[in-house]
């Protein structure tokens, strides 16, 4: 299981709170089961949230908008259909952590905002820090 960090909109995270987002869709992604932090956009700027995903389904742009109509209802051919490798991840389980600000995440471990994702077992520091902030 990869360890990554990604950045969402505040709409999607309280999806995702709220139990009706039950799939992130990317155009970069990897193609296993994740364990993902969530970095929440401005004006929130923080990571308060981890997701535990199952292994995406993975296809080319436009296939991933059929599957994604068909079987979900969604219509995301304005984000997809350009994009030579989509990604539909299943987000299996949903964890709750102790909110980290923008400004600390800077200070201590020069993090900036991901437009795809970050790689956390490359940043192991920054790892350890966030996964001992769960709620449980």
């Amino acid at each position: 299981m990869r360890n990554l960090l990604i950045s969402l909109d505040n709409r999607y995270y309280k999806e995702i709170l709220r139990g009706s987002k039950l799939y992130e869709f990317r155009r970069t992604f990897v193609s296993e089961p994740t364990l993902t932090f969530i970095y929440v956009n401005a004006p929130v700027s923080e990571i308060s949230l981890c997701i535990r995903t199952a292994s995406p389904i993975v296809g080319d742009g436009k296939s991933m908008h059929e599957y994604a109509l068909k079987n979900l209802g969604e219509d995301l051919e304005d984000y997809f259909l350009t994009a030579t490798k989509a990604y539909i991840i299943p987000i299996e389980q949903v964890i709750k952590i102790h909110p980290v600000g923008l400004q600390f995440l800077k200070a201590k471990f020069n993090f900036y905002p991901p437009q795809s994702y970050i790689d956390l077992d490359n940043n192991v520091e920054l790892y350890k820090y966030l996964s001992a902030r769960f709620i449980l």
